[in-house]
């Protein structure tokens, strides 16, 4: 929960994220497991369908912390309407945000990951308004007195609101399967760039949903989950033809060449 200082509050409720296909098993097309263990089978498919069958990188099930409220200083946060679907969402500049959720993490050890959800709530690229608009969500990981800490913050916002962009558990998939991947931000690619998301650039980062963002899909039994398609390592490392499951670059094939040198 969080408010701000000197501005509209807003309390927006954050459901709990246990029942999810990112915690519960589904049926995925690489076999009936979690949302992040189905895309590691499915990238690592030739090995997985002979070698290493009980091949696995499963999560625990998270405990549900109590709710926080953060008092954000006008300057940094504010409240307006959102344009697409006309209700109240919050803004806070990412540059305060970060260094305050930082000050959290003494709570907590390098063997948990620290998820933490809003609803409706976005991050902008400086000053919280619309035009620095929006980040879903991040990861990242600073070292601590107990070793190198990573944690997730994602939004989960209401159907429609920004046109569906962190639609319910979207921004969480997108950001749990680059922890996956990358957890202390450091792996690093030949440099790509995405055809169908422009806004990262020319970029050498292991960001396997960056490039894929807005690409959504469901699961039987889990109707309520968007979950994003994720790139897989061949698409990063340009290996033709693709190793992973049905000769794909991305979980659910949108990519179908190697990612373009920039």
């Amino acid at each position: 929960m969080l408010t701000w200082t000197d501005a509209t509050p807003c309390r927006p409720r954050v459901p709990a994220r246990g029942p999810s296909s990112l915690f519960k098993n589904a049926k995925f097309n690489s076999g009936t497991t979690q949302f992040g263990d189905a895309v590691a089978r499915a990238e690592f498919w030739k090995s997985v369908s002979t070698v290493s069958p009980n091949y696995h990188a499963l999560v625990g099930t998270p405990t549900i912390a109590s709710t926080l409220s953060i008092n954000v200083p006008a300057a940094d946060g504010a409240v307006t309407v959102d344009p697409s679907s006309g209700k109240v969402i919050g803004l806070i500049d990412i540059n305060w945000f970060d260094p305050m959720l930082q000050t959290l993490l003494t709570s907590y050890s390098p063997n948990m990951l620290p998820f933490f959800l809003s609803n409706n709530v976005y991050l902008t690229s400086g000053t919280p308004v619309l035009t620095n608009c929006c980040i879903g969500g991040y990861h990242n990981a600073v070292p601590t007195t107990k070793g190198m800490q990573s944690y997730l913050y994602t939004t989960e916002a209401d159907a429609g609101v920004q046109g569906g962009f962190s639609e319910d558990v979207s921004a969480a998939s997108h950001e749990l399967l680059e922890w996956f991947n990358d957890p202390y931000t450091t792996n690093v690619v030949p440099n790509w760039i995405s055809p169908i998301a422009p806004q990262y650039g020319c970029n050498n980062a292991l960001e396997v949903g960056d490039p894929l963002v807005g690409v959504l899909f469901t699961v039987k039994g889990f109707s309520a989950d968007h979950l994003q398609d994720e790139a897989f390592f061949n698409w990063f490392a340009r290996e033709s033809p693709s190793t992973a499951l049905h000769g794909r670059y991305t979980y659910l094939g949108k990519f179908k060449k190697l990612s373009k040198m920039c």
